[in-house]
């Protein structure tokens, strides 16, 4: 339709023709029809107040104007003077204009084929003269004029005329007419015309031939076109008509062959239907039964001339339904008749059964011409080698041989899934384009990359603590807006398809996961889209700022204090007809600083009330410890300062010693689940350490196959005993450490030198830590000693103890080599397994048992009950932890009868534990088991959802993903550059277009 109106704009509104846009001097010479209104429909009997602009012109012509002029009086282009002027023409002096009609859907109308058809008017320039050379132009150029008529236009002439089925030679005929032969190539007219200047016949395809090359009649020379021939006198085509004419399938003489004459009119009928062609066939069958169709053919092609033998083969092959070939013997190399019958359907449009009938039949006819198969094959490569390059790759692709390509966005899938920096998606993309699978290129990629991620990353070094107290410069890259980013790609992924509501989520609200950890040299602060199949993925994982260095409460507010305003506005914020809500995760550790508490070994260790130590030792009642809110902590933060801000007072304030990172209630703060199982687990595994090291002592004093003597490892147990006591003295004392150091560089960064109760304070902090550096260094010396006297000898080496670690190595249950050898978080799941736990607990009985020989005595008989109760009593409890953890860590709807059973299995486990290892052993309650008994169903029951949606593992699961990334840029030099790159080239796997093309591994199907 645009094009449509181009050519209206190029048309006259009245007359049609073609508007020529020139000023000459003042007058235009193209003129709008709305100014001319009244005048129009005075002189054209036109209303152009109706006009379409998709229909009718919006201009006239310089020509019209005049007629305007002329018969209504106007003077000026003013409406006023053409109303006053158009009131005198009367009714004779009417014109009509050009009638317009809608432009179609389909096809072109005729406003558009006159706009293609005017050309740029005006005389045309004079012809210079070139020369004697140019003769052979200048009769080339009355050679075109010539042929005026096209060949189908031409044949028209004729249709009048006789046409029989092929030219025919004048031996063919009885009695053959001298005027009935062809000028030009002798033999009887086939669609007979004449020339006006002569009297003689000509073929009407031969009169054509002629005036290609020439453009003067073919006997007299004289100047001819070829629209000035004519069709024959009637009585001529009748004459023609009667002429008596031999079968196409007479012999040489009257003894062979056809021998029937009949008029030229009925040859084609009576050849079709010829009888001789079936009586040559049951002649020579009846000869030789044996005979071949291919002896039959040959024998009567001998008797026959030329193109008479030639026919007779097409016939015999066509009556006799010969399928395949048939050679036929010329004394030199012999021809080959090959049945091809006419098909009814294109292959495009044919069956697959269809489609290798012809295949087949292609196959043999390639044989044939090519000289065997191998030539065939030869030649197709040949034909496929010479076609043209477009043309090939079409063919190629049709075949599905060659593919399309990747389609758009697979390239920076490639990049995700392979974790390639730029320089190595280059080298593949030469490989792939060599081997005919072209990528994008690297601009187009970086273009869609940054459509999808239209925010820059702020690279930057600023100071912050590191190792040993002292402060550097790091560097910290991070998205300026969080904001924008958060609705970005909470934009993307509903885009994608992909924001989807899990079961128990609200379908009004979005939930947004933000939480921080720090793993493999750096600091991720990340947020998670809840509302996702799978929100803990790591592709859902988005960090928005990361800083080398560790998480200090001085570094973290340092770097996330400026987030605080814009999280607080992202939390109840409007997205479109849902509501966003904001929810806390990470690792305990983190969640005490984000919100300004001292730590786990603090009085109150409980982020989610202020219950203290003695508190978590009793099972929960009706009188709970009061919960903490955004309001206690200020309020315990403010007494606190007021105090002097000394850490030892600050057990009295609740263990409130800074202020909270963000504006986030702690009713929205989520329980770190893969921290409870990092927690209770090894902690129910230390207890049964303990028992089994009770068995191995025993199975020492009466059995002489162990290593040590009884003394011996007595002494050992003992020392190994004090050594995990003083690492764990010197753990708290260094813990401790740590946070009056980060307390005392808190304090000194916000405090004035003026003040002087914040000077003292300083003091104070600082005379503590000097007396806990001084304990610390006291007990690291103990430490260092122990384990210099336990290196030739070690409690481990006891039989059931060992049994254990068997268990754990056989079932690919990994520990960590640093930390005390805790357990990896996602390797806990698999040992709270069925067979893991039956395997797990059951190793000191078969141990016991193999030290027995005989008749158990009575202390072997005790020795192995002992080892049948450490079997039931931790079966018990990790199956109880098993079926705890299985209600709370899955992503599922916390409804009535989930939080009943999850409330029924933590209160059994708890009571287990309380009778089988508190009371028995003396091991005290951990936070992380009062987070377990307290807070896991209160926090469900909050949210609606169990624990695992809105848990912690995508935020531990990143730090690997940095590790395997960081590899490929160690070339770069600059540690700002290097992070940004490599910030970067993570937040291409998250975006969910990209990752929905990655090909995920497909299972192996094992047969049975």
């Amino acid at each position: 339709m645009e094009e449509h109106v181009k050519n209206l704009a190029q048309l006259c509104r009245l007359c049609a023709g073609k508007l020529h846009r020139r000023y000459s001097g003042r007058a235009a010479s193209v003129y709008p029809v709305k100014d001319y209104a009244v005048d129009i429909f005075c002189c054209f009997s036109t209303d152009i107040r109706q006009d379409d602009p998709e229909i009718h012109p919006t201009y006239f012509c310089a020509s019209c104007r005049a007629t305007l002029t002329k018969y209504s009086g106007v003077a000026s282009t003013s409406a006023a003077s053409s109303k006053c002027a158009s009131t005198t023409a009367g009714p004779s002096t009417r014109r009509v204009a050009h009638q317009w009609v809608k432009h179609p859907e389909i096809g072109t109308c005729e406003a558009c084929e006159m706009a293609e058809k005017t050309v740029q008017g005006g005389r045309p320039r004079k012809r210079k003269f070139l020369g004697m050379h140019a003769t052979a132009t200048t009769q080339r150029i009355a050679l075109d004029s010539s042929i005026d008529m096209e060949e189908d236009e031409f044949f028209e002439i004729t249709t009048t005329s006789y046409r029989h089925h092929g030219r025919l030679a004048p031996s063919r005929f009885v009695a053959p007419l001298q005027s009935l032969t062809c000028g030009v190539c002798a033999d009887i007219v086939d669609r007979p015309v004449q020339p006006p200047c002569c009297e003689f016949l000509l073929c009407a395809s031969c009169v054509f031939a002629h005036h290609q090359e020439h453009d003067t009649c073919t006997h007299c020379n004289a100047q001819l076109r070829l629209s000035q021939y004519a069709a024959p006198h009637p009585l001529l085509i009748r004459v023609l008509r009667e002429q008596l004419v031999r079968c196409d399938f007479a012999g040489q003489n009257s003894l062979s062959g056809c021998t029937v004459i009949v008029p030229l009119e009925k040859l084609q009928s009576h050849c079709s239907n010829c009888s001789f062609i079936t009586d040559v066939a049951s002649t020579h069958r009846t000869i030789s039964p044996s005979t071949t169709v291919g002896e039959i053919i040959t024998a009567s092609a001998a008797m026959l001339q030329g193109d008479t033998a030639n026919k007779l083969l097409a016939k015999l092959i066509t009556s006799m339904q010969v399928d395949g070939k048939v050679e036929q013997w010329t004394g030199r190399r012999p021809i080959t008749w090959v049945k091809i019958t006419t098909p009814s359907i294109s292959s495009s449009e044919a069956s697959s059964r269809v489609l290798r009938r012809r295949e087949s039949t292609l196959q043999d006819i390639s044989e044939l011409v090519c000289g065997g198969e191998s030539g065939s094959a030869s030649q197709r490569v040949h034909s496929t080698r010479v076609m043209p390059k477009e043309s090939r790759e079409s063919l190629l692709r049709d075949a599905g041989v060659l593919s399309e390509g990747p389609a758009s966005g697979v390239g920076l899938a490639i990049k995700a899934d392979l974790q390639l920096p730029w320089y190595k998606l280059r080298k593949l993309q030469r490989y792939l384009r060599e081997f005919g699978v072209p990528l994008e290129s690297e601009h187009a990629m970086r273009q869609k990359l940054h459509k999808e991620l239209p925010f820059d990353l702020l690279a930057r070094e600023i100071p912050l603590t590191v190792k040993d107290g002292n402060i550097s410069l790091c560097p910290v890259v991070s998205f300026v807006n969080l904001v924008d980013v958060v609705l970005h790609y909470i934009g993307m992924n509903e885009k994608a398809g992909t924001l989807v509501g899990p079961a128990g989520l609200p379908q009004d609200e979005i939930w947004v996961k933000v939480g921080g950890d720090h793993g493999y040299k750096s600091f991720k602060f990340c947020f998670e889209l809840a509302n996702t199949a799978h929100p803990n993925a790591l592709y859902n994982t988005v960090p928005f700022v990361v800083f080398s260095a560790k998480d200090t409460p001085a570094n973290l507010a340092a770097t996330l204090s400026p987030y605080s305003e814009q999280l607080s506005q992202l939390n109840g914020m409007k997205w479109k007809d849902k509501t966003i809500k904001l929810s806390l995760f990470g690792d305990y550790e983190f969640l005490m600083k984000a919100y300004g508490l001292s730590g786990a070994a603090g009085r109150h260790p409980c982020l989610f009330c202020e219950a203290n130590k003695n508190d978590l030792q009793h099972a929960q009642s009706a009188s709970t410890p009061p919960p903490r809110t955004l309001h206690t902590l200020k309020s315990n933060l403010q007494a606190f300062q007021s105090d002097g801000s000394r850490l030892s007072r600050a057990k009295e304030y609740k263990n409130v010693i800074r202020p909270a990172l963000f504006e986030i209630e702690l009713e929205n703060v989520c329980i770190p689940v893969l921290h409870l199982d990092l927690g209770i687990f090894p902690w129910i595994y230390t207890a049964m350490l303990k028992d089994a090291e009770k068995l191995d002592l025993a199975l020492a004093k009466f059995s002489t196959d162990i290593q040590q003597p009884s003394e011996s490892f007595v002494r050992v147990s003992q020392q190994h005993h004090r050594l995990q006591e003083a690492q764990t003295e010197l753990a708290a004392q260094q813990q401790e450490i740590s946070n009056v150091q980060q307390h005392l560089y808190f304090v000194m960064l916000h405090c004035q030198q003026e003040d002087q109760t914040a000077m003292a304070a300083v003091a104070a902090v600082q005379t503590h830590w000097a007396q806990l550096k001084q304990a610390a260094q006291k007990l690291q010396e103990e430490v260092v000693a122990l384990q210099q006297s336990l290196s030739t000898a070690s409690v481990d080496s006891g039989p059931c103890m060992s049994s254990f670690e068997s268990v754990l190595i056989k079932h690919r249950i990994e520990r960590q080599a640093y930390h005390s050898g805790a357990f990896i978080g996602n390797h806990v799941h698999k040992a709270l397994q069925q067979n893991v736990i039956v395997e797990l607990t059951s190793a000191p009985v078969a141990i016991v048992q193999s030290y027995q020989s005989g008749t158990p005595s009575p202390d072997e008989t005790d020795l192995l009950r002992e080892a049948q109760q450490l079997q039931e009593r931790y079966s018990k409890l990790f199956t109880a932890y098993a079926g705890c953890r299985a209600i709370f860590s899955k992503c599922q709807a916390a409804d009535d009868q989930v939080l009943e059973s999850l409330e029924e299995a933590i209160r059994e486990f708890m009571t287990m534990v309380r009778h089988e290892i508190v009371q028995r052993l003396g091991k005290p309650i951990t936070p992380k088991l009062h987070l377990l008994e307290c807070h896991t169903a209160t926090c469900m029951r909050r949210f609606g959802v169990s624990l695992g949606l809105l848990g912690e593992q995508g935020g531990e699961s990143i730090h690997r993903k940095f590790k395997q990334l960081r590899s490929s840029l160690e070339n770069m030099n600059r540690d700002v550059d290097r992070l940004r790159v490599l910030v970067t080239q993570y937040l291409t796997t998250t975006l969910p277009h990209y990752n929905r093309m990655i090909l995920q591994p497909k299972k192996r199907t094992t047969e049975k």
